[in-house]
């Protein structure tokens, strides 16, 4: 896989993880302007090192030593995923171009997605935890109310 096929699936997979909606939006968080970003990507401009970082730093999952030489696989926690089949999975294509996810991918986004399930279920407890204690000052505050009347 070339150099610039990597950014664009690592481009794909932001996408399909909704961190950024569009190559609009990641050329403007980068600080792009959307046609530089196009000339890259269409390899009429040269990758550079900085674009490569500055990529790797819109999620700490992304191996940057995948994108420079594809050492290892794409997300860093893919790398303690072993004897899986790196063959494509029929039909799964991202977009179109012919940039297939294969059976690693899958398995990084589904570890992925259970830290995100984890993170979510963290966050409900504390919201529930929250809205106890605002309910908790609600009624204090209205005994204080009823007390000055």
């Amino acid at each position: 896989m070339t150099e610039i096929q990597r950014i664009k699936k690592v481009i794909n997979w932001l996408i399909f993880q909704e961190k950024i909606s569009s190559q609009r939006e990641l050329a403007e968080k980068m600080g792009y302007t959307e046609s530089s970003m196009s000339q890259i990507l269409n390899e009429k401009v040269s990758l550079s090192e900085n674009f490569i970082k500055k990529l790797t730093i819109m999620d700490d999952a992304i191996n940057e030593d995948w994108l420079f030489a594809e050492k290892g696989e794409m997300l860093k926690n893919n790398q303690q995923i072993e004897n899986v089949s790196n063959s494509t999975v029929v039909g799964a294509n991202v977009n179109g171009n012919g940039n297939n996810i294969t059976h690693n991918d899958f398995a990084g986004m589904i570890e992925l997605q259970k830290g995100y399930q984890e993170m979510i279920k963290t966050s409900q407890a504390q919201l529930s935890e929250s809205q106890s204690q605002m309910n908790r000052l609600i009624a204090v505050i209205e005994q204080l109310h009823k007390k000055d009347e």
